[in-house]
């Protein structure tokens, strides 16, 4: 949960953005983390503020913040679970959360954040499974959901 300090609007860059796209990754938008509120963020702020009723402004207020806050912190577990082969939006989730935990895989790589569960993917979920005590399997199980978003908060 970040606390509102201030409001981000198209042009603004700083580490408190980074976060705030972070969430936005969380509630499902495929955004750029690097710090930037150019136009592409704000077209998903925009989307994310009419979504939820919100005035769409574009500018990140306390009031989006808010809603960001309590939407990207629900669970989103599917009933299936993520293994190699898989793609889509759930991969795109995880890798970021991989990512994001600092969990790396062979040679310290990240996971590319392409959507795909590849091999490299695999590789980092079992990397994340071994150093949280979880049965190692590579595959993106309900225990390996519930300890990522445990250390996510």
């Amino acid at each position: 949960m970040i606390p509102f300090k201030q409001d981000f609007k198209l042009g603004d860059r700083c580490n408190n953005i980074v976060e705030i796209q972070y969430l936005f990754t969380l509630c499902g938008y495929n955004v750029n983390i690097n710090g930037d509120f150019d136009s592409e963020f704000e077209k998903c702020v925009k989307d994310f503020q009419s979504k939820y009723d919100i005035n769409a402004s574009g500018v990140i207020d306390k009031e989006t913040l808010n809603k960001l806050n309590q939407v990207s912190n629900k669970p989103k577990v599917s009933s299936n679970t993520l293994s190699f082969g898989d793609t889509g939006t759930e991969v795109t989730l995880l890798q970021r959360d991989l990512v994001y935990l600092n969990i790396t895989g062979l040679y310290d790589r990240e996971p590319s954040i392409d959507g795909v569960y590849s091999k490299d993917t695999q590789t980092v979920v079992k990397h994340f499974q071994e150093k949280y005590g979880l049965e190692v399997t590579g595959i993106y199980s309900i225990e390996t959901y519930i300890k990522m978003r445990e250390l996510l908060g």
